[in-house]
């Protein structure tokens, strides 16, 4: 793996294991890695966080992917939200997901969460109509044929 290229992790543990790959440790004493963070707090950025706030947010602008892409500019990190984007692929999300998992979850979020209600049923208050609307018809009987 390329140390200049973006890398994107998923678990801690896959953190730790390239950390490790490169002959350093994830500590509160190394200096070289994450000055002055332990072990403890970096786990915690891996913890699966519910954020409902977030969620209402992505049902109200009725967004399937949302992602936050980390960009350089000219006056330091920013971040830029990235909405249906194809940047999946690059931020490797098949570690969390494979194929069939992530179309299945789309596919209920957008046919079960992302529907807001039709319009109201009409109700037919006329009998004809509802006669005609049953495929009867007002001139013959459906169960026995009329002959001429």
């Amino acid at each position: 793996m390329d140390i200049l290229a973006p890398s994107y992790f998923w678990s801690y543990a896959e953190l730790k294991a390239f950390v490790e790959s490169l002959g350093y440790r994830l500590s509160i004493n190394n200096p070289y890695f994450l000055k002055g963070t332990g072990r403890q707090q970096i786990a915690d950025h891996f913890d699966v966080h519910d954020f409902p706030q977030i969620e209402d947010w992505l049902i109200e602008q009725r967004i399937t992917i949302a992602t936050i892409v980390p960009q350089h500019g000219r006056y330091g990190p920013a971040h830029t939200i990235q909405i249906d984007g194809p940047n999946l692929k690059e931020l490797e999300f098949y570690k969390v997901k494979n194929a069939f998992q992530a179309f299945q979850e789309i596919s209920q979020w957008v046919g079960g969460v992302l529907p807001r209600p039709g319009s109201p049923m009409v109700e037919i208050r006329d009998d004809k109509v509802k006669i005609h609307k049953a495929g009867f018809d007002i001139k013959q009987s459906f169960r026995k044929r009329r002959t001429p």
